[in-house]
């Protein structure tokens, strides 16, 4: 189950850097008054919400079975995955 953790833990690491990236530049992109940046930035973010409340039923069974100090980095990275996903999709519906 540790080892189940960790390759999680990679797994939300490379999804948050995908997050990072997409989201940093549709900021780029919105900010010259580009519309349809902001309509891709609400539907990856609407696609990355619903990636990450799936993924949050594993992360609560392996925080249940395991405990949370030896999950540390899969905590992290998910609940980081958690905000941006949705502080890109709010953000992209405020804005647009």
């Amino acid at each position: 189950m540790i080892k189940v953790a960790k390759v999680l833990g990679y797994i939300n690491l490379a999804i948050l850097s995908l997050m990072g990236a997409f989201f940093i530049q549709f900021l780029i992109d919105s900010a010259s008054g580009n519309g349809w940046a902001l309509l891709g930035l609400v539907i990856i973010g609407l696609m990355f919400s619903i990636v990450s409340f799936i993924l949050t039923i594993p992360f609560i069974i392996i925080i249940i079975k395991i405990g949370y100090n030896t999950a540390k980095l899969y905590s992290y990275t998910h609940t980081a995955m958690l905000v941006l996903s949705i502080a890109m999709f709010l953000i992209g519906t405020l804005m647009s």
